[in-house]
């Protein structure tokens, strides 16, 4: 393959089989992990207790607005 590639004037190709070694070091992905961080993400602050299940809500949930329309309707007449 790299005889072929040669015959075609492509050097480049037999150049990264040339280099291959020094470029790819198994331990190097690795390395990374065993370095101290250089900077730690803050951990969240602990909630005392849950909210309410009302202030979850971001939309009224539609049984509440269908009686808020009938209430109001009912109040119109």
């Amino acid at each position: 393959m790299a005889g072929r590639h040669l015959a075609h004037f492509q050097t480049n190709f037999v150049r990264m089989l040339w280099k291959l070694s020094s470029a790819c070091n198994a331990e190097r992905p690795t390395a990374e992990h065993a370095r101290p961080a250089r900077y730690l993400m803050p951990e969240p602050p602990e909630v005392a207790q849950a909210p309410p299940r009302e202030a979850l809500y971001t939309h009224v949930p539609l049984g509440v607005q269908r009686r808020a329309r009938r209430d109001t309707a009912e109040a119109a007449q």
